[in-house]
């Protein structure tokens, strides 16, 4: 099983997060047009017994920065073409909607899965999370 555990401290702007083998989450500061990840090593849970998991702290988490967080599902799903949605229509719909609140942003990336994959029955589980301070 993979996993991806993220704090967040609003009063200190701080990021901690550690990562198990799960896809990295994805952060977007409009004031820069910018896209990060929230990386890290990291493997599967129950994979390896000795393994230390790096924690990650990123301090400068600020007002209108957003944060997604996601299951591989979504940039898997396929359309009746057999096409792969991917990254970038997601990142686009989070860049187009910044000024929305968190709502209205998972809203749109869900709207533009729907459209790509026009009917397509998803095979994989899909959960995403949008934070927006």
């Amino acid at each position: 099983m993979t996993m991806f555990f993220l704090a967040l401290d609003t009063a200190t702007r701080q990021l901690e997060w550690v990562r198990a083998g799960h896809d990295p989450g994805i952060v977007y500061d409009p004031a820069s047009d910018a896209f990060g990840e929230l990386g890290g090593s990291g493997i599967a849970l129950g994979v390896d017994a000795e393994w230390i998991y790096e924690h990650i702290k990123k301090t400068d988490f600020s007002n209108g920065q957003i944060i997604f967080l996601s299951t591989d599902g979504i940039w898997e799903a396929r359309n009746k073409k057999g096409d792969m949605m991917g990254k970038e229509p997601i990142l686009n719909a989070i860049r187009q909607n910044a000024d929305s609140d968190a709502a209205q942003i998972i809203d749109a990336i869900f709207d533009i899965l729907e459209k790509f994959i026009g009917g397509v029955k998803i095979e994989d589980d899909i959960t995403s999370v949008v934070i927006k301070k």
